[in-house]
């Protein structure tokens, strides 16, 4: 997160992007430390089967936002190509 944070200052990356890292990866602490307090505190089961439903559902997503850029470039070509 730090490091999509730093990009997103320098204009490394786009802000749009940055934002949407952000909003993604954010889910994958909040859901840890749920699963945290849901082990130690009140010992109920099911945090276990949101972890392994939702944690590759945040990969996934970390993933499509680094894609996406490049899936924007070549819409902008496409667009641009028929156009003309």
């Amino acid at each position: 997160m730090a490091l999509i944070a730093y990009l997103g200052i320098k204009d490394k990356v786009y802000l749009w992007q940055c934002v949407l890292g952000q909003l993604v990866v954010i889910g994958a602490p909040i859901l840890q430390l749920f699963r945290l307090v849901d082990r130690h505190l009140w010992d109920l089961s099911y945090s276990t089967y949101m972890y392994k439903t939702l944690l590759p559902l945040i990969n996934i997503g970390t993933i499509v936002v680094c894609y996406l850029p490049l899936l924007y470039i070549f819409a902008n070509k496409r667009n641009k190509a028929l156009s003309y």
